[in-house]
């Protein structure tokens, strides 16, 4: 197997809390803490789970838009860790942003012609007449007519303005995408235009995604393989059709029936968590989840488990799961095997919402 386009060694992302009158140091939100994956070239990993369980955090240092606290991150071989902007200017071509909000990603003063044409101005690659087809192409690529190139963001829809937004990504051809939510923000009607465009431009043009998001059908159909974060860390990923089909994890059991059923004669059989999410502030000692969970043993309570691979790619951070994996060593921090990418079909409809 290829060496992935994607590897994360135990990466952390810790952001200090202040406060009083001389700005002391009071305690630390633990956003990402020693999370470890492998993106394979062309595949979509689908990272999911609640609101605050940092997500977009983990996106976001990927791309050293957030400095990590400690760990690796390499793009095709190559560590980002330690260097410089200088250095990186260079391989920002590599990896982009699809933002989440189309409204507030791009800048109200520059016409889309401008938007589109800014990266190849920022790195020098295209001029003139010849950022002006570049420009033109990339809205024909998204379906926009050529002449928005003259108009400001603010006399586009929402879709439309996400479509612009995605464009700008894609136009230095990347080989790495991070798209942070990018259909939460849009109407139910536009949501399977904007995935249908993310899944063919990733045909043409070899992308690599990760695919943040809420909703659980989406995620389902676009993700090659699905990961699920629960307070900063990876509590378990598996190929997309292996997590939807049988989860281990009691989390992701919990999150994957809270997705409604669009059949009225099978009712839901909802598993309602007790409590809140802890604070990433002061997390609980052992398995995060433990105060949480139904299956709750004195073990969890004092040791946090590893990811126990489970065979095809499968791994659950579960002591539950530690009987299934015997027969192989817990996977380090996290680190599975990357799924060979699967193709997605057109999406006709779009998915009911999780």
């Amino acid at each position: 197997m290829s060496e992935p386009l994607v590897q994360v060694r135990d990466l952390k992302v810790h952001f200090p809390v202040r406060g009083g009158l001389f700005g002391r140091t009071r305690g630390t939100v633990r956003a990402v803490d020693g999370v470890s994956f492998d993106v394979a070239r062309g595949e979509t990993l689908g990272l999911v789970g609640e609101s605050g369980c940092g997500k977009s955090t983990l996106g976001r240092a990927l791309l050293r838009l957030l400095e990590p606290t400690a760990g690796s991150i390499r793009i095709d071989g190559r560590e980002l860790t330690g260097l410089s902007q200088r250095q990186l200017r260079p391989l920002r071509r590599r990896m982009q942003l699809v933002f989440q909000d189309p409204y507030a990603s791009l800048n109200p003063r520059m016409t889309v012609g401008d938007i589109l044409g800014e990266p190849f101005a920022i790195h020098g690659l295209a001029r003139g007449a010849a950022r002006e087809e570049e420009v033109l192409a990339l809205l024909d690529a998204m379906g926009l007519p050529r002449e928005a190139r003259h108009r400001y963001p603010h006399e586009f829809s929402g879709g439309q303005r996400q479509r612009i937004g995605i464009a700008r990504a894609i136009a230095l051809r990347p080989d790495l995408v991070v798209a942070d939510e990018p259909i939460s923000a849009l109407d139910v009607s536009i949501q399977a235009q904007i995935v249908n465009l993310l899944v063919d431009l990733q045909r043409e043009r070899g992308l690599t995604y990760v695919f943040i998001a809420h909703d659980l059908k989406i995620v389902e159909y676009v993700s090659t393989r699905v990961a699920v974060m629960y307070l900063g860390r990876i509590v378990e990923v598996a190929p997309s059709r292996a997590l939807y089909a049988v989860p281990r994890h009691p989390y992701t059991q919990a999150l994957l029936s809270a997705v409604p059923v669009p059949d009225p004669e099978r009712p839901p059989t909802r598993q309602l968590l007790p409590g809140e999410p802890p604070s990433p502030l002061s997390p609980p000692s052992g398995c995060a989840f433990h105060p949480r969970c139904p299956y709750v043993m004195e073990r969890c309570r004092r040791e946090a488990p590893p990811l126990y691979p489970l065979g095809g790619g499968h791994a659950a951070a579960c002591f539950l799961a530690e009987g299934d994996s015997q027969r192989s060593e817990p996977a380090a921090a996290g680190t599975v095997d990357a799924a060979s990418p699967g193709g997605a079909g057109v999406l006709a409809q779009p998915p009911s919402r999780g």
